[in-house]
């Protein structure tokens, strides 16, 4: 084959192939898109940030619980489930499965507040694929999926907040 064919096929295999990786299929514990209950915006449901703030604002809920689920293409200790609970300020979270502690690193890339959950959604917004879903009483984001770019695969990130509950 001649060096210029050989450089073309070149070219082709290696464009099939990140053609390929730009539609991962991901395993079922990094779920590339948030459940199927997403809701839409239909009048008077919540569909921005700033309208969620507010209704959470409203809501008086200081102290409560739930459960976070990452999803990445990342190791199985970030993913979770992890139970977070907020009690006056203060976040302590668990890893779901056994009640055992989660190493700090984790918690940094985890949002375990109402705040630090708007947080995530408002960092997320801008970027090229976006989604989130807002609980309609509290305003609180139960499912936000962001993907920066594309056309690149492994790159995308979600979290899913599952058993919200108010706590005394």
């Amino acid at each position: 084959m001649q060096p210029e064919r050989r450089r073309w096929a070149a070219v082709v295999l290696f464009s099939a192939a990140l053609a390929a990786c730009g539609s991962p299929t991901p395993s079922s514990s990094a779920s590339p898109s948030p459940s199927a209950t997403a809701s839409t915006a239909i009048d008077g449901e919540i569909d921005t940030l700033d309208e969620a703030r507010a209704v959470w604002a409203t809501s008086g809920i200081s102290n409560y619980r739930y459960t976070i689920t990452r999803q990445c293409f990342c190791m199985e200790t970030y993913i979770g489930p992890f139970a977070v609970q907020v009690q006056n300020g203060v976040s302590i979270a668990t890893r779901l499965s056994d009640g055992s502690e989660v190493d700090p690193i984790i918690l940094e890339l985890l949002p375990l507040s109402a705040e630090e959950l708007f947080a995530f959604v408002e960092e997320r917004q801008e970027q090229a694929s976006f989604r989130v879903t807002y609980d309609q009483a509290t305003g609180l984001p139960l499912s936000v999926w962001s993907d920066p770019i594309p056309q690149a695969a492994d790159d995308e990130l979600g979290i899913e907040v599952r058993d919200f509950a108010a706590t005394p």
